[in-house]
């Protein structure tokens, strides 16, 4: 036998030996704060994207990343869930605007008309098809219904906040509301299609914008 025979025949031998598999690694705790985030962002743009009857549960944690049974573990249901997501999309416009006006010049107030009308109507046209669930829900759930009235209440104040900042004269409730609802009737109506339908162009919608915001801010 060739000198070398046993030693080939070993290293043959411990060829033929499975791998050991490497030791595995302790998955890394999770943030629940963070897996709730993340559930809330999915419902929204699932909700925006094939409605409120359109998707489930399973679906949203789906898109979050997550096996099905997830979702329970933050959220009772799914209305629990569009609720939040409702809030976040209040939340993300009104930080929009307080941006935009943090930003502006002194002197300058056509062009921040300008800017706050563009970014709240590009913001409904963004979020369609969310918006379209939400008057559907808080016309037929009364739970929904009364969830949008406190919102609308911190829509209100927010306004109130932002004349003030803006050095403009205080606004009765009544003229607040007036404003709120002809801006989110008039943008959705260029984000559902309808004023297009109907022969109005984007640029029309946001003169009537621009008009009624330069009125209440002077």
């Amino acid at each position: 036998m060739p000198p070398n025979a046993n030693r080939t025949a070993a290293a043959r031998k411990s060829a033929r030996k499975p791998a050991r598999n490497p030791p595995r690694k302790k998955p890394e705790p999770r943030d629940p704060e963070r897996t709730r985030e993340r559930l809330i962002e999915a419902a929204a743009h699932t909700f925006n994207k094939v409605g409120y009857l359109g998707t489930d549960t399973n679906r949203i944690a789906r898109a979050a990343g997550y096996a099905p049974g997830t979702f329970y573990k933050h959220f009772t249901d799914k209305r629990a869930i569009f609720l939040e997501a409702y809030l976040l999309w209040v939340d993300a416009e009104w930080r929009k605007i307080d941006a935009i006006v943090g930003g502006g010049r002194k002197g300058a107030r056509n062009r921040l008309v300008d800017r706050l009308t563009n970014e709240i109507l590009r913001h409904h046209q963004r979020w369609g098809g969310f918006r379209a669930a939400l008057v559907g829900l808080a016309a037929t759930d009364p739970d929904v219904a009364a969830f949008r009235i406190e919102s609308r209440k911190r829509q209100m104040a927010w306004l109130d906040q932002l004349l003030e900042r803006l050095g403009a004269r205080p606004a009765p409730p009544a003229r607040r509301l007036a404003v709120l609802l002809t801006f989110e009737r008039l943008c959705d109506s260029v984000a559902w299609g309808e004023a297009s339908a109907l022969g109005i162009k984007r640029s029309e919608v946001l003169a009537e914008l621009r008009g009624t915001l330069g009125e209440l801010i002077g």
